[in-house]
């Protein structure tokens, strides 16, 4: 074998040639922040998330007790919430709908009903910001009584009647412009009936990413509660109690290598695996046997697991939530789908925008308040240009913010050195910030933008020179006094 364009390649290096310590001293390349930058081995941005949501018939938020931190949205959130993905970069949205209860039945009717909750969010979204993706659940379980995702007779779930209501629903969401088909059933044929029917329709460009290695597992509980899900085991029909004759055993590897197999040859243009974390092997052996786009779902027993620890303060949140979504990169993953997408990219740009704004920090106990005000006010920013709050309210608390700023500082930190602010990167996230708020608000936006920037130059000359040990780690050096 060779190496060279005539197609030949050398066969990957199953194991590296290892010199004897002390010649190899692995800690090497872990000694300094640059170095560990230079050899990392995967990189997790905002293009490698879809931010997943649901939306209720309502209006305003509704918490889900189950999932802190997440809430139901309205239709009018939703298409705020999509303008706010546009801003950050996230590239997509994964939407699942909350069905009033009283509105269900056994067949799941509202499934594909062309003026229902999910076409009208998916044209809201679109409207409000068309270079969002939106990709759409196929699965009949948010709309029938029993729970479960496909039609059943004498307590027994049938596939084909099963298949084509989700074609009836696939279609429907394709013509309300949903860019992406989900289809998350597990019932045997569906991808293939679904790629027939976009094409016999006219919707050939429609994406499809198949859910092809769900599990039957414990982790969904919290998503259960969220859309509002039936008791499997209740209902207007005899049901089974579980989800095991169609989702797969999560004892099984092999069967998920075939399911995904299947999906492919039937037209999926991506595939998925469900849960996220738990299954990483999973991931790594479909994107090493199929080198196809290759997702995970970061479900919501995940997250609800990563927020109660940080809540009761036994996982540093913002650590946990990016190695969680990384770790997922590292398996091999295209993406993630994500209730953590908006939270992580808040921590992402906050960060970014001090490392670029700043070389070192000398501690005083009160920064640690500025910082936090300073993210605040980032955060109320994004918020703002993404109409979840009023101009009213932005100027408001950012005032109230400024002057309890400015009377801490007076207060607390006589003599503290004032910091001499880098230029170049920091210029061009200023840049960018300015272009975001002219573009969605015009010179109010931009006003605004420039007044919370200037607050931000404030708190940052309050509190100093800042140097970042980690650049994710929030962990801080304190550099000695002139």
């Amino acid at each position: 074998m060779r190496d060279g364009s005539a197609g030949f390649k050398r066969p990957p290096m199953t194991h590296a040639p290892l010199a004897a310590y002390p010649a190899l001293r692995m800690r090497r390349l872990r000694q300094a922040d640059w170095v560990r930058r230079l050899v990392r081995e995967t990189v997790l941005t905002p293009a490698d998330l879809i931010w997943s949501m649901v939306v209720h018939e309502g209006e305003g938020t509704i918490p889900v007790a189950s999932m802190p931190g997440t809430s139901r949205l309205s239709v009018k959130d939703c298409a705020a919430a999509a303008r706010e993905a546009r801003a950050l970069g996230i590239p997509a949205i994964a939407v699942f709908p909350h069905i009033d209860g009283a509105k269900k039945d056994a067949a799941g009717t509202l499934a594909h009903d062309p003026n229902g909750l999910v076409a009208t969010a998916v044209k809201a979204m679109k409207d409000a910001a068309p270079e969002v993706g939106i990709m759409c659940d196929v699965a009949l379980d948010p709309f029938t009584d029993h729970g479960h995702d496909g039609l059943i007779e004498n307590g027994r779930i049938l596939n084909d009647p099963t298949v084509e209501a989700l074609v009836a629903q696939g279609i429907m969401q394709a013509q309300a412009g949903c860019d992406i088909l989900a289809p998350s059933d597990m019932m045997d044929g569906r991808v293939g009936a679904l790629r027939t029917a976009l094409e016999a329709a006219g919707l050939q460009d429609t994406m499809i990413m198949s859910y092809a290695a769900k599990y039957a597992s414990a982790f969904y509980g919290p998503y259960r509660e969220a859309i509002g899900s039936g008791k499997l085991g209740t209902g207007s029909v005899d049901n089974p109690a579980d989800k095991k004759t169609y989702q797969m055993d999560s004892a099984n590897h092999a069967e998920a290598l075939r399911e995904v197999a299947l999906d492919i040859a039937e037209g999926a243009d991506m595939v998925m695996v469900k849960p996220g974390m738990p299954y990483l092997d999973i991931v790594r052996q479909v994107v090493d046997a199929f080198a196809m786009p290759t997702f995970a779902f970061q479900v919501s027993g995940e997250y609800a697991m990563l927020m109660a620890a940080a809540q009761n303060g036994w996982l540093d949140e913002e650590r946990a939530i990016l190695e969680s979504l990384g770790a997922f990169k590292r398996a091999g993953a295209a993406g993630v789908i994500s209730y953590f997408a908006p939270v992580s990219l808040f921590f992402f740009f906050f960060i970014m925008l001090i490392i670029s704004t700043l070389r070192n920090i000398e501690l005083h106990p009160m920064n640690y308040f500025f910082l936090a005000a300073a993210f605040f006010s980032f955060h109320l920013l994004l918020a703002y240009l993404a109409d979840q709050i009023s101009i009213h309210a932005a100027f408001a608390v950012a005032s109230l913010t400024s002057v309890f700023l400015v009377v801490s500082y007076l207060r607390l930190v006589a003599g503290l050195r004032f910091a001499a602010l880098e230029a170049g990167g920091a210029q061009f996230v200023y840049l960018v910030l300015f272009s975001y708020a002219f573009f969605f608000k015009g010179l109010t936006g931009l006003a605004v933008t420039i007044g919370s920037v200037v607050t931000l130059f404030v708190v940052m000359q309050l509190t100093g020179r800042i140097r970042w040990a980690e650049k994710f780690g929030g962990q801080v050096r304190v550099a000695p006094a002139a």
